[in-house]
């Protein structure tokens, strides 16, 4: 009996440019995350509601409840702002991550 193989091809762009080029040729069968602390990192944005207006599954890793990062994404985890683990807040931030 044979068995089908599954597989996950990922492609990570944290260069502007590479998010624009690599989300105009996502479709409806591709998953986008994007990851922005405060959730207003422009080439995040239009990255997302690129691959969106193409068809492709969209979420957002992000500390706002209400930036426009939550428009583009149909799925939003959201995590502590990194800028008060900065200041040591907490004592282990990646637990807290995890966690949340």
């Amino acid at each position: 009996m044979s068995q089908e193989s599954a597989y996950i091809q990922t492609v990570t762009a944290t260069e502007s440019h590479m998010m624009l080029i690599t989300s105009n040729i996502m479709n409806r069968d591709d998953l986008v995350i994007g990851i922005s602390n405060s959730g207003n990192t422009i080439e995040v944005n239009r990255a997302l509601l690129n691959a969106k207006k193409n068809g492709a599954k969209t979420a957002a890793i992000n500390s706002d409840m209400i930036g426009p990062i939550n428009q583009a994404s149909l799925l939003t985890l959201h995590v502590e702002d990194s800028t008060k683990l900065a200041e040591g807040r907490f004592i282990n931030s990646l637990g807290h991550y995890v966690c949340d």
